[in-house]
């Protein structure tokens, strides 16, 4: 989503919107195919590493708009280049955190979602 960015922001933008629609399709179609109710999926499905995903996933189209933008309009008093590389060094500065919320929300995702499902989604 990052770099989608640099292209005007227009990627970055309709990923957020496809990545919604998915989410939503796909756990209308789980809760029906496994007779959970749609709330039970998201609460045990979707939250517990949706809390750390999300946020990456934010913060990530952030900086992808943020790059967008900058193309379009410069900061105050530099050039576009200028800007791109300043927007740059900050996705370089917060990319620890991106991955360190990723990398967890893949271990929640994969140790404990199945368990919660298993659990409390049926």
């Amino acid at each position: 989503m990052i770099l989608l960015g640099s292209l005007f922001a227009v990627f970055t933008l309709f990923a957020m919107l496809v990545n919604g629609l998915m989410i939503g399709v796909v756990f209308a179609l789980a809760s029906t195919h496994a007779g959970s109710s749609l709330l039970d999926m998201i609460v045990f499905g979707l939250m517990p590493h949706g809390i750390f995903e999300l946020p990456a996933i934010f913060i990530a189209a952030a900086f992808g708009i943020k790059l967008g933008r900058v193309l379009l309009w410069p900061l105050a008093g530099k050039t576009r280049w200028e800007s791109y590389k300043g927007v740059w060094r900050e996705v370089w500065q917060v990319s620890w955190l991106l991955l360190l919320l990723l990398v967890v929300a893949a271990g929640v995702e994969g140790m404990i979602t199945p368990v919660l499902l298993e659990t409390f989604a049926r």
